[in-house]
């Protein structure tokens, strides 16, 4: 979350702060262009407006990304060592939507990913979310959801399960 500034050199500060996070999730690969495209949707008008988001692709569970963060080996069961990614392909994510991923396991909200702020408008690429578990924290076995929540609304959701 980040904090109002009161003076100029503040707001410099927190501006510039926000544009290393911006790259270091580019250079992550967390928002990147699609290789492939995928039929897309137009995403609903919220109580609030429109999301500044036009056209989601479908949004799936993987075992693996590829180039562009396009979705590789789509399944909807997994191990609990397993990484498990959540991507979607949007056709238009704005400058200045937020969204991260809120990840439940049996009904309880297990981890929410940072929020990503875009730092200039997004064409025809694919955002990506993960989670993992290892040999010393496995992911709890069961039916897991995970939801996108963008500009504070609720949007698409994947289930899958943790074997």
């Amino acid at each position: 979350m980040f904090a109002v500034a009161s003076t100029r050199a503040a707001r410099g500060r927190n501006l510039g702060l926000l544009g290393l996070l911006v790259v270091a999730l580019l250079a992550t690969g967390c928002l990147s262009s699609p290789q492939q495209g995928t039929d897309l949707q137009t995403l609903p008008t919220a109580t609030t407006g429109t999301f500044q988001v036009q056209g989601l692709g479908a949004f799936v569970t993987a075992r693996s990304i590829g180039s562009g963060n396009a979705p590789q080996n789509v399944t909807s069961t997994f191990n609990s060592t397993d990484t498990v990614y959540a991507v979607v392909q949007v056709q238009q994510f704005a400058q200045g939507n937020r969204i991260f991923a809120r990840w439940s396991a049996n009904g309880t909200v297990r981890e929410d990913t940072q929020e990503i702020t875009a730092d200039r408008d997004y064409s025809n690429t694919y955002l990506e979310f993960h989670i993992q578990g290892t040999n010393s924290v496995a992911l709890p076995t069961g039916n897991w959801t995970v939801q996108l929540i963008i500009n504070g609304n609720p949007g698409p959701t994947a289930n899958f399960t943790i074997q």
